[in-house]
């Protein structure tokens, strides 16, 4: 579950995203905390995503643009459940020997916490948050002690859905037999199927 900090962390982002700029007094206000503590999180975001730090609040570069990086953490943090469960019962149809394309989004890092149940699987993807997950929460242990590989597809860097993209990525999917295809989607209809806002996406 997301931390107190990280959602008023996101939500200053959001007010920095709609406002270009933030003050110290009156996030402390907001947020019901002390100057102090807003300071800190200023420090945080600022370091993180590059921000401008001004005397007495934070501001966004000019022609800087964190929505990106917003949602991506806000669709983080929702559903988390949800998401855990959704994975727990993928890693159910996947065996040992299998190579999954794994997609973009934030629902399929949850697949990691689930590796040390299975053996000798194949994960390739061009998530940069499945990557990013892998590298900073130390999953390489769990691969190597259960014979798994990660391949990471390069191409394009889509920082909106944090994923590549473009030709390279593509064509580099013609070197791969997938046994099974794990992917992401904002919606199902009964009568067109699976559908996504970004056609990239898919």
């Amino acid at each position: 579950m997301m931390s107190k900090v990280e959602k008023r962390r996101i939500e200053i982002l959001h007010v920095l995203e709609t406002e270009g700029s933030a003050g110290v007094s009156e996030m402390a206000a907001l947020f019901k905390v002390t100057p102090e503590t807003i300071r800190n999180d200023f420090d945080y975001l600022a370091e993180v995503y590059e921000l401008e730090r001004i005397h007495g609040g934070l501001k966004k570069e000019s022609g800087r643009q964190i929505r990106e990086m917003y949602h991506y953490h806000q669709r983080q943090g929702v559903q988390q459940q949800v998401k855990r469960e959704l994975c727990f019962q993928a890693m159910k149809h996947i065996e040992a020997g299998d190579c999954v394309y794994v997609d973009t989004g934030s629902t399929l890092t949850w697949l990691l916490p689930f590796m040390n149940r299975k053996k000798g699987v194949t994960m390739v993807t061009p998530s940069i948050a499945f990557l990013s997950k892998y590298v900073m929460e130390g999953y390489e242990a769990v691969f190597k002690n259960h014979q798994h590989r990660l391949l990471f597809l390069g191409g394009e860097v889509n920082t909106e859905i944090l994923t590549t993209q473009g030709s390279l990525m593509t064509n580099s999917l013609t070197d791969f037999h997938f046994s099974k295809v794990l992917f992401s989607v904002d919606a199902v209809d009964k009568k067109t199927g699976c559908m996504n806002v970004d056609l990239e996406a898919f």
